[in-house]
C-alpha cells in the first residue's frame, strides 16, 4: 500500500503475477469491474 500525498493508492497482485489498481473498485462501486482474460 503507497500513500501519495493525500491520495492512496491500493494495489493487488493477481494470480498470474499482474499488479492491478483497486483504486476503481473504492471510487467506482457502481461499475462492477468485469476482467476478460
Amino acid at each position: 500500500m503507497t500513500v501519495n500525498g493525500e491520495k492512496m493508492s491500493v494495489f493487488q497482485v493477481e494470480e498470474d503475477g499482474t499488479l492491478s489498481s483497486l483504486d476503481d473498485l473504492f471510487f467506482e462501486e457502481e461499475m462492477p469491474q468485469v476482467h476478460a482474460n
